[in-house]
Parts: C-alpha cells; structure tokens; sequence
C-alpha cells in the first residue's frame, strides 16, 4: 500500500469512528458497548470504503462507486 492510500485508509477509519459515536450518541446508546460491535465495525468499514473512494476519485468517482455496489450486491 503507497502511502497515500495509507493516509485515506486512516483518515477514513477516523471518520467512520466519529460518525459510530455521532451515531450512538444521538440514539443514546455506548459507543462502546460490546454488543454493538458488529454494527460499529459496519459502520466504520462502510465509512472509510466511502472516504477512501472519494478522497482518490472525487464526488463523480464516488458515485460511479456507488452505482457499482449497488449493482454487484
């Protein structure tokens, strides 16, 4: 991995571990509550996947990337 995709890896984990707290903050739960772990690691996969696209290829390549997972799900 070169160090850019390094760098949008991370960036994006951090901001799906804000989005995770955001999230349970507002329905009232613990962020770090282990029952909830499967749904955090979701989150936070899904977030950074998202980041990561965007942060190489743009708000057009996201949307491609989008349309794509959409299809081959």
């Amino acid at each position: 991995m070169d160090i850019d995709a390094e760098i949008r890896a991370t960036r994006g984990r951090v901001l799906g571990e804000a989005l995770w707290r955001v999230l349970c903050i507002r329905r009232g739960d613990d962020p770090k509550d282990p029952d909830l772990s499967f749904e955090r690691k979701r989150i936070v996969s899904s977030s950074q996947a998202t980041f990561q696209v965007m942060d190489e290829v743009g708000f057009q390549g996201l949307e491609e990337w989008l349309e794509m997972e959409e299809t081959y799900r």
